[in-house]
């Protein structure tokens, strides 16, 4: 398993400087987790997810159907993870993520994630 961990700043709501911590997941053959964590700096990570989930595939080189999306909020002590899917497109060379759709995760991927998240 690796992980990475790292604080992704994007521009939201009018322009507005905003910024989340980004945690990537490898574990083994299985699908990449990437989880957005907001922070309370900007615009929530809710409101632009297809945006920061299109960011990081493309900065990370990574192919989005190998790849699942979650968020979560540390204000709220990570009370709640969702699953974001998304249509994907690829403009060019570089993909762009639309109309997100999120549900509810089982209790064994929450538990690896906060297992990474929180240590």
């Amino acid at each position: 398993m690796s992980y990475e961990k790292f604080n992704h700043k994007y521009k939201g709501f009018g322009n507005c400087s905003s910024e989340c911590i980004i945690h990537i997941i490898k574990i083994d053959a299985k699908p990449t987790k990437i989880v957005l964590e907001n922070i309370g700096i900007g615009t929530s990570i809710t409101n632009m997810s297809e945006y920061i989930a299109a960011d990081i595939i493309n900065i990370k080189d990574l192919k989005p159907y190998e790849c699942e999306f979650f968020e979560t909020y540390k204000e709220y002590n990570y009370d709640g993870i969702d699953s974001i899917s998304y249509e994907w497109n690829k403009k060019g060379d570089t993909y762009v993520a639309a109309h997100p759709n999120w549900s509810p995760i089982d209790d064994d991927i929450k538990e690896i994630i906060l297992k990474r998240i929180q240590s």
